[in-house]
């Protein structure tokens, strides 16, 4: 056990020297494989907490200015319906990501963006619209958030983000929560 804890803390001695040139660099592209939990407000009348994947691709203008462009992906369940139906939900859009402290190898960050959710609601055979448009449904989004970069070094950090992300046609909200 002695061994194992002096090679864990030999380990953690070297990430955090090794973290203490690693900041958020001018002109640097940013590609981010994203897991996360997207929670559903009660108006949208859909099942809570479902899991997402998705991807980030973003560049940093400067060492404080950032955009990134989005798409995720969750599976979830409407229950206005009865049976329910099964939804597929697609996110995307852009954002403008702010560093607030870009010279740390912990840099928090502000974000602001637009973009788009589509919903894809599952059918019944015995619906008389099957086949048609009827069962998805498009709507503009505006969303802001904020979040937290580890560097652990020059070229990869791990990250953790919330964002509010708001259905504009009928005003509905939306919690899109915890990515990584």
């Amino acid at each position: 056990m002695k061994k194992f804890t002096s090679v864990v803390v030999v380990l953690l001695v070297a990430l955090l020297v090794s973290t203490g040139y690693a900041q958020v660099r001018p002109g640097s592209f940013t590609i981010a494989p994203t897991l996360g939990l997207y929670t559903f407000e009660g108006n949208e009348d859909m099942d809570q907490a479902r899991p997402l994947v998705g991807m980030r691709l973003g560049y940093n203008f400067n060492k404080y200015i950032g955009l990134e462009g989005y798409v995720h992906y969750a599976q979830t369940d409407n229950n206005a319906w009865s049976p329910k139906r099964s939804v597929d939900f697609t996110g995307y859009g852009g954002e403008v990501i702010f560093h607030l402290l870009p010279n740390q190898a912990l840099v928090p960050f502000l974000a602001v963006g637009v973009g788009g959710a589509h919903y894809s609601y599952g059918v019944f055979e015995d619906d008389s619209d099957y086949g048609t448009d009827n069962y998805k449904n498009n709507k503009f989004t505006f969303d802001y958030g904020y979040g937290l970069k580890w560097f652990l070094s020059d070229w990869f950090a791990l990250r953790l983000d919330i964002r509010h992300v708001m259905p504009i046609d009928r005003f509905q909200t939306t919690c899109l929560c915890l990515w990584a």
